[in-house]
């Protein structure tokens, strides 16, 4: 019998919950992660769920970012949210929608910035 070297750790996360990584980041249900950690957290959490038994898996749809209208670049600015590197940023997260970015931000308390 031959034995195999372990796999390491976040490799066998990944292939366990079927996380997807294209090099820069990592993919689970259509999302996308900066680290493969956040991906298999958040895979975990839809495998729980009783609902989300059969959840897609590494699929990462092929969608365009739409231009930003004069009032949602108001909104960005006054949330302090940015678009970068094709996707909305808010603190240290990334968002495929502008909707998601504003949501997270109106929910989170204004910091001071002393």
């Amino acid at each position: 019998m031959i034995n195999k070297p372990e796999m390491p750790d976040r490799e066998r996360q990944m292939a366990e919950f079927s996380v997807g990584h294209d090099g820069l980041r990592y993919h689970y249900n259509g999302y996308r992660y900066d680290k493969w950690q956040d991906a298999v957290a958040y895979a975990r959490l839809m495998r729980e769920r009783p609902s989300q038994a059969n959840a897609r898996g590494s699929f990462v749809p092929s969608k365009k970012v739409a231009p930003t209208t004069e009032a949602e670049q108001a909104q960005m600015v006054s949330l302090g949210i940015r678009f970068d590197d094709g996707a909305y940023r808010f603190r240290d997260f990334r968002y495929d929608g502008l909707a998601d970015a504003v949501n997270y931000a109106k929910r989170e308390p204004p910091r001071n910035e002393d």
